[in-house]
Order: C-alpha cells, then structure tokens, then sequence
C-alpha cells in the first residue's frame, strides 16, 4: 500500500494533467541511499535483524497481509481471492529520496510458508529464520 501522503502528493496535478510528484517517481530516487541499522515509524522502533542480535530486546521481525490470488495448483481453473500472511525479518532499511518527498522502504528476507511456519498446540505461530523463500520480493513500504 503506498505512503498515505505520497498518495495524497500523488493526486496532485498540474497543468498537463500530470502531477509533478509523478514526474519525481518517474525520474527515480537518489543514487546515494541511506541506509539505517534503526527506524521510527509511528512511534515505533524498528531495527535491522544485525542490530537485534547484540540487543536483548528485538524488532526485526515484520509481518504483512496481503490479498492475493490463490491457486491448489497449476492446473487449477479456479482460483480465489484469499487473505494470506507473510513472515519476515528485517535485513537493510532505506530512505529512497526523490528530492520532494522520502519513501522508507526494508529489504526482508521473507520465511518460506510451507517449511519456515509452524503453528504450536496453543495457537502460537513459531517462524524458523532459516527458511528463507520469496527471495525476488525482498522489499516492503515501511509503515
């Protein structure tokens, strides 16, 4: 989902019936990227998974819902609209700059579903780090 006020910017036009915050995205971020071992989002702290692993207390992992279309398999005529959860930890955080506004965006390495997930007796979910999947979708819009 994009940044509440990148969209908003986005709707913006001008003259040409195009808003000068497109022409930035269409022109690209900044070469020079920042990079973040730390975040504040919302009043929340988020960390990279190399920050947590000399801290006793942790926030690396992230969680995202997405709406997607599921299929049983390839061969599969119908498939459905579904909500499903992915795990992941939190890698590199960026600032992408396009001069007129920021996008913060992290690079997860995304646990595997079907190996990296198992749900406890109680309910728990317990997520194996080692898992990694979805490794050409590593990035997510911080929010």
């Amino acid at each position: 989902m994009i940044n509440l006020q990148v969209q908003s910017e986005l709707n913006e036009e001008d003259n040409h019936g195009v808003s000068e915050n497109l022409r930035w995205l269409a022109a690209g971020p900044n070469m020079a990227v920042p990079s973040y071992r730390s975040y504040l989002i919302k009043g929340i702290k988020f960390n990279i998974k190399a920050q947590d692993d000399v801290r006793t207390t942790q926030n690396s992992g992230v969680y995202l819902l997405a709406h997607t279309m599921q299929v049983a398999s390839a061969k599969d005529k119908n498939p459905i609209l579904s909500n499903t959860g992915f795990y992941g930890v939190i890698q590199e955080i960026w600032d992408l700059d396009y001069q007129k506004f920021i996008i913060p965006v992290f690079r997860c390495d995304w646990i595997d579903g079907t190996s990296g997930l198992v749900v406890d007796e109680l309910g728990f979910t317990l997520v194996d780090l080692s898992k990694i999947g979805h490794r050409n979708d590593q990035f997510v819009l911080a929010s």
